[in-house]
């Protein structure tokens, strides 16, 4: 259960990263899947989430901003792990004709499963600390 679910998480990373190369964006490669996911299991339900950044966060345009996606794998059962799979881009230097891009993956598991956690957050946000993407607080990197 817990492997199908860290493989799908996998997956879907992958397929982002790689369209992202392509294409140099993440909006459609939800529908280069297909059929290949199936989004509702019997033990867990995967969504995909694309967090803002606050506006108060850009301090000049050579600041680091992220392009990312979230994939969550939403346990069914309380005996079972939360996952997140975390597509990023960080660019600098945000001029028309120099732009440093490399997708980078992550993926994180709760270090807990949902019975032991009385008040687990509902969506678990990554962390920017020094520059980089870390898994969120409770969830440890795979």
């Amino acid at each position: 259960m817990r492997l199908m679910a860290r493989n799908t998480i996998g997956f879907v990373n992958r397929t982002y990263s790689n369209y992202y190369v392509e294409h140099r964006d993440f909006n459609l490669a939800i529908a280069s899947m297909g059929d290949q996911i199936n989004w509702e299991t019997q033990n867990y339900s995967y969504r995909i989430v694309k967090p803002m950044n606050p506006v108060s966060n850009l301090q000049s345009e050579l600041d680091l901003r992220f392009d990312m996606k979230i994939i969550i794998a939403q346990p069914k059962k309380s005996y079972l792990n939360r996952y997140l799979g975390i597509v990023y881009v960080r660019s600098i230097a945000w001029t028309s004709s120099s732009k440093d891009i490399n997708p980078e993956l992550l993926i994180c598991e709760s270090q807990k499963s949902l019975a032991q956690f009385q008040s687990y957050p509902k969506l678990a946000m990554p962390v920017i600390t020094n520059d980089d993407i870390q898994c969120p607080p409770h969830y440890r990197r795979l």
